[in-house]
Order: structure tokens, then C-alpha cells, then sequence
């Protein structure tokens, strides 16, 4: 059989249902407080009996002990989702009660209570709770209220002091890990629209595993290469090797992430996207470190490799030889080579377009398109430039492996240096035909075949131009000139001789032996 309360509500004297409440309730709470779970749940049926009466409610709310208790049954009922569902009618009630007899001071419950009431859009019993507030859950809600207000400068202030109460001593007690998180998340947002982009960075790393892409944001797109630079730089190195288990152990989802490591790639290849290779090498982690065979990263030695490639490329002084062309050539292809293969690991970036975060698996994971992600409005919280900061550190071009287009440009620059009848021009052009295709331009590479036909030699090969590239061959090329003008100089003297003597052509023979005997040294 149900028991029903004991004593009918319209018989009750308040003065009296509130002493036998308090009592009971202090009780209960100091069998709870002695391990009683009979006690728990006893608490629990208070509550809930209080919260079902408005005039039961106003008896007892004053009561700290009794509001503490009311405060927790309301957290609880919100976020109880496994039950009938959160009962949002009696979590009114108890803020009704508490709000109309609580004097506004710095408390914890009533901190908890305002959140509680902004939550559920009670702005005006909110503000009325925290506003002599001094803890972090409290100033917290006061910043919210402020920020809807527009009032920016109290919403920043309020933010910041929620944060560095936060990190002080005890701070626990009013937040759990997940709310410190959220936090500094949202103070992190607060310094960005500050301009303090480094400070942003250095509030959001703490907890980088949980928003990557808050901290890909900002490091990619909002920081200079340079403010980024001296912030990894800060960062302490790890004491030992680390050698990955996994493939899984560098991606963000991985309990095993390390941000730092990673923060250190993501600036290694925007160093490499910026040209400063040099400067990128140091921040690549050494081979022996990614001891697995299909690596996600670049390393050192890569870097390295793709450095003196670059170098090579430069052009000779004074003079340019046709030979030293085909060297440039050989090296700008293989810089090709390296961008299409390896560009996701030497360049690509973190975020937007390229997703390296995710190996490069979808067009949307991390990081942001723009700034701010709706077309019709503007932020309050956008930093004073960071819509031209991100402009400006967008990848060039700044398309989805952006890195395919740079490997076209080259492959297809590599054979503007070489001898167009010869066997690497048409090569060097049919790669760079693939490399577009690869990237999603079809049209260039029709472009690039219709080039090949106009100046290029034929080629077997060729009637599958675009998707079957031998390797060029640069060998053949170096040699092109020469078997040029080896064959040119025998034509002459054979016509020199036919038509003046064998004397005249003698001399001639002679003085183009030795012109081509200074070329070669000249080569050498």
C-alpha cells in the first residue's frame, strides 16, 4: 500500500512543517554522511516531496542546508536522462523559491542555481543571483549575461576572473572537469577577440586533445608563422623518444595524442608552405622516431631531402647552359614528385582545405572555412584583424590538396626547361597532366596534352597521355644538344667539303672540334 504524506498540506502550520523539515533533513544528512545509502535515498524523497509544493518550498527554502539540498535535486533531475525525463515544472519551482529568499551573495548553490536559471532562460532570476558573485561558476554566468547585453568589456572582465579562480586552489568543488574545460575554452574565444592570439593559444592547450580544432584554428590561420614559432618553441621537448605503437597514436582521438608533438608538425609544414625549409627541418621529427612503415608524417630526413631538391632548382650564374637547365629540370620534377606523393606530410595543412588532422579523409573535420561561419551576421567576439590574419595564412591556392595544383605547376614548369622534341619534356608534361587530373582539373590537363601535341616529338607511350607516365628520361635530355650539334657539324663538313675542298673543310672541322671540346669542359 502507497503511504501518502503524513500530515494534509491545507492542515499544516508552516512555522512548524519547516522545524520538523530542517530537522529531519539534517538527520538524514548526518546518517548520509556516515555512508547510510537508506539516507541518500530518504534525501532524495524530501526533495522531491518539497518540489511538488510551492507552499511546502517557501517554508523551507531559507534554509541553507535545505537549499543545498533542493539545489543538488534540481542538477540532478536536469541531468538525469535515464529516467521519465527531467521534471522542468518542479525545477522552476525551486528557483522561484530560492531566488525570492535569497540574498544575492557570493555563493556556491546559488551559483549553481544561476546557471541552472540561465539554462533555462530565466535571465532576470540569473542576474539577480550572481551579481555579488565571486566564484568561477558565478562569474562565469555573469560573463554570459554581460555578452548578451553587448556590455564586452564587463563580459571579458568577468570571463578572465572565472578563469584565474578556476586555476586557483579548490576550484574543483564548484567545477567538474568537464564544465574547467568548457571554460577555458570559451575564455580562450574571449582573448581571441581581444587580439591576444598567442594568450588565446596558451589558455586552449591544456585541454588541445578535446578542441584540435579550436587550437588548428588559431595556430593555422590566426597566428603569424612567426607568433606561432616562438609559442612551440616555449613548449617543453619531450625527455625521451617517443616510439608510437600505433598509426593511431598522432591522430586527435587518440588517448595516446600528444598536442605538442603535433603543434610541432602543424608549424613545420606552414613553415614549408611559407618557403622557409630551412627553418621547417628542425621541426620535423627524425625518421627513427616514426618506426612504422606507412608513416602519417613527415620526418627530418624528408624534409631534408626536399630541401636540397628546392636548392638545385635555382639557376646558374653567370650563364645558363642548356646541360645545367636539364639539372634544374631533374630537380624541379622530383620537387614535383615529393609534392604529389608526400605533400599531405610536407605541406598539407592541418585544417581546412587539406585536413592533414585526419589524413586528409573528409573536406570538414577541423579547423574553420572563415572565421565566422554565418554569411548574414557578424561576431561580437572576432579579433580586431583576425578576419585579414586569416586571409592571409590561407594556402596558395587555397583548395582541397592544395599541394596536387603545386605539383602540376612544377612538373609542368620542370618542362618548360627541357629540350621539347626530347623524351622528358613529353614526360615531364604527362605527369603533370596526372597530377591535375589528380587534383580535379581536367581541364588543365587537356591543356597540358594539347602542348605536348603542338611542340612535343611522339611518343608511344603517349595515346594513354594524363594516366601511363614513364619516367622522363633527363639522362637523354643532357645529351640532347650535343647529339644535336654532333649531328649538325658532321652535315656541315661533309657539305663544306663537297663544295670548297677538303682543306677548307678541315679548318671548319677543326674549329668546331674545338668549340665543342670548350662546351664540354665548360659542362664539366
Amino acid at each position: 500500500m502507497r503511504v501518502s504524506w503524513p500530515v494534509p498540506a491545507e492542515d499544516v502550520d508552516d512555522a512548524k512543517f519547516a522545524t520538523l523539515t530542517i530537522g529531519a533533513v539534517r538527520l538524514y544528512a548526518d546518517q548520509a554522511a556516515r555512508g547510510s545509502k537508506m539516507a541518500l535515498l530518504s534525501l532524495h524523497e524530501v526533495a522531491k516531496r518539497l518540489a511538488a509544493r510551492e507552499r511546502s518550498l517557501m517554508a523551507v527554502a531559507a534554509d541553507p542546508l535545505i537549499r543545498r539540498l533542493l539545489v543538488a535535486y534540481a542538477v540532478e533531475r536536469l541531468e538525469d536522462h535515464w529516467s521519465d525525463g527531467p521534471r522542468f515544472e518542479d525545477i522552476e519551482r525551486i528557483i522561484d523559491a530560492i531566488a525570492s529568499r535569497a540574498a544575492p551573495r557570493a555563493d556556491e548553490d546559488l551559483d549553481r542555481l544561476a546557471a541552472l536559471a540561465y539554462r533555462g532562460g530565466r535571465y532576470e532570476v540569473a542576474e539577480h543571483l550572481v551579481s555579488q558573485t565571486t566564484r568561477p561558476l558565478g562569474l562565469w554566468v555573469r560573463a554570459k549575461l554581460a555578452l548578451m547585453r553587448n556590455d564586452r568589456s564587463a563580459a571579458i572582465h568577468d570571463w578572465m576572473a572565472a578563469v584565474r579562480g578556476m586555476e586557483q586552489a579548490g576550484a574543483a568543488v564548484t567545477l567538474d572537469e568537464g564544465a574547467r574545460t568548457r571554460l577555458r575554452g570559451q575564455a580562450a574565444i574571449v582573448r581571441l577577440s581581444q587580439g591576444e592570439y598567442s594568450d588565446s593559444l596558451r589558455l586552449l592547450f591544456p585541454v588541445a586533445a578535446e578542441y584540435w580544432g579550436d587550437v588548428t584554428y588559431i595556430a593555422e590561420r590566426v597566428m603569424t608563422v612567426d607568433e606561432l614559432r616562438a609559442f612551440v618553441d616555449g613548449l617543453p621537448l619531450p625527455l625521451s623518444p617517443r616510439m608510437p605503437e600505433s598509426m593511431d597514436d598522432y591522430v586527435f582521438w587518440s588517448p595516446d595524442f600528444v598536442p605538442s608533438d603535433r603543434l610541432r608538425l602543424l608549424l613545420a609544414r606552414r613553415l614549408v608552405r611559407e618557403g622557409r625549409l630551412k627553418e621547417a627541418v628542425a621541426y620535423f621529427p627524425p625518421a627513427e622516431l616514426l618506426a612504422i612503415p606507412d608513416k602519417r608524417n613527415g620526418t627530418a630526413e624528408e624534409a631534408r631531402d626536399y630541401l636540397a631538391a628546392v636548392e638545385l632548382v635555382r639557376p646558374g650564374w653567370p650563364f645558363d647552359w642548356p646541360w645545367q637547365r636539364v639539372g634544374r629540370a631533374e630537380a624541379l620534377f622530383k620537387v614535383a614528385t615529393l609534392d604529389r606523393r608526400r605533400g599531405m606530410q610536407l605541406m598539407g595543412t592541418e585544417g581546412v582545405p587539406d585536413q592533414a588532422g585526419i589524413d586528409g579523409a573528409f573536406s570538414h573535420g577541423l579547423g574553420m572555412s572563415r572565421p565566422w561561419p554565418w554569411e548574414d551576421s557578424q561576431s561580437e567576439l572576432l579579433g580586431p584583424d583576425e578576419e585579414k590574419r586569416f586571409a592571409a595564412s590561407a594556402p596558395k591556392p587555397n583548395v582541397r590538396f592544395h599541394y596536387r595544383v603545386i605539383a602540376t605547376d612544377r612538373a609542368s614548369a620542370a618542362a618548360d626547361l627541357l629540350p621539347k622534341r626530347s623524351q622528358a619534356y613529353a614526360a615531364t608534361l604527362c605527369w603533370a597532366a596526372r597530377f591535375a587530373i589528380d587534383s580535379g582539373d581536367q581541364a588543365r590537363a587537356d591543356a597540358l596534352y594539347r602542348r605536348y601535341v603542338a611542340n612535343g616529338a611522339y611518343q608511344a607511350w603517349a595515346k594513354n597521355f594524363g594516366w601511363t607516365c614513364p619516367a622522363p628520361d633527363f639522362d637523354g635530355a643532357r645529351t640532347f644538344w650535343s647529339r644535336r650539334a654532333n649531328d649538325w657539324m658532321v652535315r656541315t663538313v661533309g657539305s663544306v667539303w663537297r663544295h670548297t675542298g677538303p682543306v677548307t673543310a678541315m679548318l671548319i672541322a677543326t674549329a668546331l672540334l674545338a668549340t665543342f671540346i670548350w662546351c664540354r669542359r665548360a659542362r664539366q
